[in-house]
C-alpha cells in the first residue's frame, strides 16, 4: 500500500497494525499515533510534525531522513532486526540515516534496538531513549538546515532537498510556524519594539531585523523565538533559507511604523525565526543560501532595500517606497 502524502494530518491511528506500506514522503500532522505499530514500511522523508505519540513500534521500518519535530512521544520503539522468516528486496529497511528529533519531548520507555545510529541528529534528546545493539552514534555528513512549510510544500524547495542528499549532505528542516508561538501577541511586541527605532543611512546602520533582536519588547515572546532557531542552528552546518510569501513590509525600510498594513502574520514569525539564524550565521561563519524570499530577506536583515511592487501592476510604473541606501 502506497499512502498519499496529503492525506495524514489530523488524523489519529489506534489500535493497528500495518504491514509492508510506502509512506515515503507522508507527513503526519496534528493527529496521533496510539497503540500502533508498523512492520516492513518504508517512512523514508516522512515529516511528523505536532504529532501525539503512546506507544507505537517500528519493526524493520525505513526511517532514513525523518522529522520529527515539535512532537510528544511516549514509549516509541525502534527494531532494526529483520525477521528472518520473510525475504527483502530492498537492504535499506530498518534504516535510521539522517533522522531527527527537533523541539521534541520524549518520555516512557523508549527503546532503540538493533540500529545503526550513524548520522541520526538527537539533537539533546538521545539521553530519553535508551538503546541495545546498536552501532555508535556519529555524525560525519554535513548537515543542512532548510525551511519547511507544511501548508504550502513548494516553498520549502523541494529539488534542493534533493540535490543535498545526493550531495552527501543531511537535510533537515526548521518549521516555518512553530506551533507553540501566538503570532498575534508576536506581532504586537515587534510593532512596540519598533516604535524606537530610528533609521540610519550610515553604513553602520541596523536593519529592523537586527533591531527586533537586539531590543526587544514584548521579551518573552520574542526570546521564544530566538530560542527556537537557536536550538534548531546548534545542529547545522550550513542553511538554505527558501522561497515563499512576501516578507512583511513592517520589516524593511521605506515605510514607517505608522504605514506599515501587515496582516500576514504567520509570516513575521517566519521571519524573525530566520532573523534569527542568519544573526547566528554571520556569528559563527556558517554559509547560507537564500533562495527568491529567502534572498529577500537575507537583504532586509542586512539593512538593504526592497521595492513593494502592488499586485497586477507593471513593476515599471509601481509606487515604490523611498529607497533609501
Amino acid at each position: 500500500m502506497q499512502v498519499s502524502c496529503t492525506s495524514l494530518k489530523h488524523i489519529r491511528f489506534s489500535n493497528c497494525h500495518f504491514i509492508d506500506c510506502d509512506f515515503r514522503g507522508a507527513t503526519f500532522s496534528k493527529g496521533a499515533l496510539e497503540n500502533v505499530s508498523f512492520s516492513n514500511c518504508d517512512f523514508e522523508s516522512a515529516i511528523f510534525f505536532d504529532i501525539h505519540v503512546d506507544s507505537a513500534t517500528f519493526k524493520n521500518c525505513r526511517l532514513s531522513y525523518t522529522c520529527w519535530s515539535q512532537a510528544t512521544i511516549h514509549d516509541l520503539k525502534i527494531d532494526g532486526e529483520k525477521d528472518p522468516n520473510r525475504v527483502f528486496i530492498q537492504d535499506h529497511m530498518g534504516s535510521l540515516e539522517g533522522m531527527t528529533f527537533l523541539g521534541t519531548v520524549i518520555s516512557g520507555d523508549s527503546l532503540i534496538q538493533n540500529c545503526s545510529l550513524k548520522n541520526v541528529i538527537f539533537c539533546g534528546n538521545r539521553e530519553s531513549f535508551s538503546f541495545e545493539n546498536c552501532a555508535p552514534h556519529e555524525i560525519n555528513r554535513p548537515v543542512i538546515g532548510i525551511g519547511m512549510d507544511l501548508s504550502s510544500p513548494a516553498y520549502y524547495a523541494r529539488m534542493e532537498v534533493i540535490a543535498i542528499k545526493k550531495l552527501g549532505g543531511i537535510p533537515v528542516y526548521y518549521m516555518h510556524y512553530p506551533t507553540d508561538i501566538d503570532r498575534v501577541d508576536l506581532r504586537e511586541a515587534a510593532s512596540k519594539t519598533l516604535i524606537d527605532y530610528q533609521p540610519d543611512c550610515s553604513s553602520e546602520a541596523k536593519s529592523r531585523g537586527q533591531w527586533i533582536l537586539e531590543n526587544p519588547r514584548g521579551e518573552h515572546i520574542i526570546e521564544r523565538v530566538k530560542n527556537y532557531a537557536t536550538e534548531f542552528f546548534s545542529i547545522v552546518d550550513g542553511l538554505i533559507i527558501p522561497g515563499g510569501k512576501h516578507v512583511p513590509n513592517l520589516l524593511y525600510k521605506g515605510f514607517t511604523i505608522d504605514r506599515a498594513y501587515d496582516t500576514r502574520k504567520k509570516e513575521l514569525l517566519r521571519s524573525i525565526i530566520e532573523f534569527t539564524l542568519l544573526d547566528l550565521s554571520e556569528k559563527n561563519k556558517k554559509p547560507v543560501m537564500g533562495i527568491c524570499r529567502g534572498a529577500q530577506i537575507m537583504n532586509v536583515f542586512l539593512n538593504g532595500t526592497l521595492a513593494n511592487f502592488p499586485k497586477k501592476t507593471d513593476p515599471s510604473k509601481s509606487t515604490r517606497p523611498p529607497m533609501t541606501k
